[in-house]
Formats: C-alpha cells, sequence, structure tokens
C-alpha cells in the first residue's frame, strides 16, 4: 500500500521497530525528536540500549 500525506512545515516522520518503544518512554522519544538534532536517529538507538536494549533496534528519521 502507499498513500501520499501533505506534511506541511516542521515536520518529523519517525520509523522504527519495537527495539525502541519497548525501552525508551514515548515522552523520551518525543522530547529528543523535537532537539531536531542531526543524530536524532542514534540518540534514539542509545536511549534504547540504555534502557535495556533486548531487542534489535532500528530508527530511521525523516525531517523537513
Amino acid at each position: 500500500d502507499s498513500t501520499v500525506v501533505d506534511l506541511g512545515q516542521n515536520y518529523t516522520i519517525l520509523l522504527c521497530t519495537d527495539g525502541l518503544t519497548n525501552f525508551v518512554e514515548q515522552a523520551d522519544i518525543l522530547k529528543t525528536i523535537k532537539k531536531k538534532d542531526d543524530l536524532v536517529a542514534e540518540k534514539l538507538v542509545e536511549l534504547a540500549n540504555l534502557g535495556g536494549g533486548g531487542d534489535n533496534i532500528t530508527v530511521v528519521t525523516l525531517s523537513e
């Protein structure tokens, strides 16, 4: 399936596995994404590892 979505300005799309969401709280993920850092994905993987990292961790972010 595919779709086209107009995201407007100032957006970030997060694609990730449960290796992130099972080990990092949603609020911490959002706080990290809002920083608009070029290393957001790497920082999220680091947070997941610090949180236990008991699964494969895949994170991709797309930003305006």
